[in-house]
């Protein structure tokens, strides 16, 4: 996307100064120089070890859950996703091979399947969040997704 441009437009913004870092040479007359970094909670080593085929969103979700300890949804939640009676979110896993393996799969993890489409390669189920990496991570899985509120 390209900026506009207006011609009549002024910058009235001030610019602003910030403190330089002292040179070699006059460090001893300026006194010390402290620099602070922000604190952030880094969830890098947990979002590496979870596979790339789940969705951002869905990611985040699972992430969430498992910062605040948490394996359940309230149907009052805020976040667009379907959330089943039970507070699991529907998911729409991709397959890449026989939909029922994968099916199969799913109900020995407890998952609740609403819907398949053997033309699209697609499963719609409830599952538990902390079951999301692992039906990722099933060999004939291509991409697991958020069912959406419409």
């Amino acid at each position: 996307m390209g900026m506009t441009h207006h011609r009549n437009a002024t910058c009235r913004a001030r610019p602003q100064r910030f403190p330089t870092i002292p040179s070699a040479s006059n460090r001893s007359q300026r006194g010390l120089f402290v620099e602070a970094m922000e604190s952030r909670l880094l969830l890098a080593d947990v979002t590496l070890a979870l596979p790339a085929n789940i969705e951002g969103n869905l990611t985040s979700l699972y992430l969430a859950a498992q910062f605040e300890g948490t394996s359940r949804l309230s149907q009052t939640s805020v976040l667009p996703f379907q959330i089943d009676a039970l507070g699991r979110p529907m998911v729409s896993i991709w397959v890449r091979g026989d939909l029922a393996t994968v099916v199969a799969d799913l109900g020995r993890m407890d998952a609740d399947v609403h819907a398949t489409s053997p033309e699209y390669r697609l499963i719609e189920a409830s599952v538990q969040i902390g079951d999301i990496p692992g039906i990722a991570a099933m060999p004939h899985v291509l991409a697991v997704t958020p069912v959406y509120r419409v």
